[in-house]
């Protein structure tokens, strides 16, 4: 059974920005491959929500590479994968609020 997938609204918010800065700096061909990517892992997320490593920055949180820019962090609970924010890869580990 599929777990159901959550996004938190820091998550939204991060993605509506990321999202901002394709249309205003890539071709829709980009945007259209990046969206097509993050559906896929979403699925993935759905289906086989163990599947990615743990993160080192907080215990019981994981993480999933978009692309080499973009990473989602994510935890699983009983019967939905709650998205906690997606950032861009190059953040300060840091200022990564878990």
């Amino acid at each position: 059974m599929p777990f159901k997938v959550i996004i938190s609204n820091r998550a939204e918010a991060n993605l509506d920005a990321i999202m901002q800065y394709l249309n205003e700096n890539w071709s829709a061909q980009v945007r259209c491959n990046f969206l097509t990517t993050l559906s896929t892992k979403l699925e993935y997320l759905s289906e086989m929500p163990f599947m990615y490593p743990e993160s080192k920055l907080k215990a019981g949180v994981r993480k999933c590479v978009i692309t080499k820019q973009v990473t989602l962090y994510y935890r699983v609970e009983e019967d939905r994968v709650e998205i906690i924010t997606i950032q861009d890869s190059r953040t300060n580990p840091a200022d990564i609020d878990l």
